[in-house]
């Protein structure tokens, strides 16, 4: 029984050990949270930076009370974060600086707005120090004396990511679309309208050399192919010969709704309308490169609508404005 009870210790100091803090098994705090209505998260350089946070009304402070803004040690995993983020763990402070109230700025909502200084190698009185890559817990507290216990205090995070780090790259997205060029008699027209957006479309193509994802709706160069106007033949010549060393994302034949379709059970008749468009952009603009697996949505896309864009194909949804809202 003496050896079992030496080997459940001797386990128990094992797993205790694998933790990077230096405090296992503490509670969720009782005293009142302060709320964090601002502050950094990445910190790429030295920077003064600025936490905005509103102390409980129940929490009386004066000018001279203190507030404490601790570092503590870097998070070296997942388990960690879930560990310290629940109150099971708290990680060593490694740095710290101390301001009173009167130092900070109150806000015209009553918050109070500390000015910190975040510093990747120097040390200092009235800087925190951060010294490798990683996330860092960030707590906050509020007492009478430096030496009080603690009033009120708020537990968050901050990130120091080294500025040699790799950029995200990204491209202007742009759509050209215009009103549908056929006529209820079974005409095909090309509006004035229509033929100046395809010019500022042209005219933006040649003033741009850096990746662009594009969407064309295929009825208007449908309508270009359709129509004898000498005009109508140039502008298709001239989107063609800009369009080569461009890749053009899928659409349908003419703009549609894929949750509206979804909804009233058309799923078959939409995914149609998408092979047509993307038929009809092959037929007339041959040699230019289509993206099959993106689309350009339009509206707000449900669940369902989704789970229809995934059946016709598309991986990778481009969200204009209009479809931002409500999506």
């Amino acid at each position: 029984m003496k050896r079992m009870m030496r080997c459940l210790v001797a386990l128990g100091a094992v797993v205790l050990s694998g933790l990077p803090t230096s405090h296992v098994g503490a509670a969720a705090p009782t005293t009142p949270g302060i709320i964090i209505e601002d502050q950094p998260f990445t910190i790429s350089r030295n920077a003064r930076s600025r936490i905005v946070f509103r102390i409980p009304e129940s929490v009386s402070v004066s000018r001279n009370s203190i507030i404490g803004i601790r570092v503590h040690r870097r998070i070296a995993n997942r388990s960690s974060f879930r560990a310290i983020a629940s109150y099971e763990a708290t990680a060593a402070v490694i740095d710290s600086v101390s301001l009173r109230v009167s130092q900070t700025v109150r806000q015209s909502n009553g918050a109070l707005a500390a000015s910190v200084s975040f510093s990747l190698s120097a040390d200092g009185a009235s800087v925190l120090r951060i010294p490798f890559d990683g996330v860092y817990p960030l707590t906050i507290t509020v007492q009478s004396t430096r030496d009080g216990p603690v009033l009120a205090e708020a537990l968050t995070f901050i990130h120091r990511e080294s500025e040699s780090a790799p950029q995200i790259q990204v491209s202007a997205a742009v759509r050209l679309e215009s009103t549908p060029s056929l006529k209820p008699d079974g005409a095909v027209a090309v509006g004035d309208r229509t033929r100046e957006k395809i010019e500022r479309f042209l005219r933006f193509l040649s003033s741009v050399s850096s990746p662009l994802t594009l969407s064309i709706q295929p009825e208007i160069v449908s309508s270009l192919a359709t129509s004898t106007d000498p005009r109508d033949v140039d502008l298709l010549n001239r989107l063609h010969d800009a369009l080569k060393t461009r890749t053009v994302t899928t659409s349908a034949f003419t703009t549609l709704d894929p949750s509206l379709f979804a909804a009233i059970g058309k799923s078959e008749e939409f995914i149609e309308q998408v092979r047509f468009g993307e038929t009809t952009l092959n037929r007339i603009l041959p040699g230019v490169p289509l993206q099959r697996g993106s689309w350009w949505a339009t509206h707000a896309v449900s669940a369902d609508g989704l789970a229809l864009l995934r059946k016709a194909g598309i991986v990778s949804l481009i969200l204009s404005p209009a479809a931002q809202r409500g999506t």
